[in-house]
């Protein structure tokens, strides 16, 4: 019986889980603030404007780190009804046309999140309420960006492993 290093066990879980906590804990934080909001304004008529801002944050950071979660369970829309009227390998061959286009459209994204970065960090804007530095608000764009190449690079990598690409499949209902 051989045991896994802690560090190895470690980074197999942040490999599965990583955007389903971040999104779970997200969506529950936007839910709370949310539901402090209308409590607050209907219940005792005395809302708060902080609530407001986290439930933005926690939706910006849903929508990114969930887009890398279904990078990661190729769950994202694709158009594959027009890919699979050709035969193959020409299907496979636009497949590919179209994981190469999406790998491109996220590399230019992420770079852009970088330079947005870069130049929200030469001023200083914070946010009304909570006081929160924009730069970091942005940043959210290059890392999510990011973790979805990264998603993408792990999928090829077991296509080559496994000497098979993984097309998705079309549901005929």
């Amino acid at each position: 019986m051989t045991q896994n290093h802690p560090l190895k066990t470690a980074i197999g879980l942040l490999d599965r889980y990583l955007e389903e906590v971040l999104c779970a804990i997200l969506i529950v934080g936007m839910l709370c603030s949310i539901f402090l909001q209308v409590v607050l304004r209907y219940v005792f008529e005395s809302p708060v404007s902080w609530s407001d801002e986290i439930a933005i944050y926690c939706l910006i950071g849903t929508v990114y780190f969930g887009a890398s979660l279904a990078v990661r369970e190729r769950a994202h829309i694709r158009l594959m009804v027009f890919v699979q009227m050709f035969p193959r390998p020409y299907d496979l061959i636009l497949f590919l046309i179209g994981e190469a286009i999406w790998l491109g459209f996220n590399i230019i994204m992420m770079m852009l999140g970088w330079k947005l970065f870069q130049i929200m960090s030469r001023f200083t804007l914070v946010s009304p309420s909570l006081g929160i530095d924009q730069r970091w608000t942005f940043a959210v764009v290059m890392v999510g960006f990011t973790l979805m190449i990264f998603r993408m690079f792990q999928e090829y990598y077991r296509w080559f492993s496994q000497g098979k690409i993984n097309m998705p499949e079309i549901t005929h209902d």
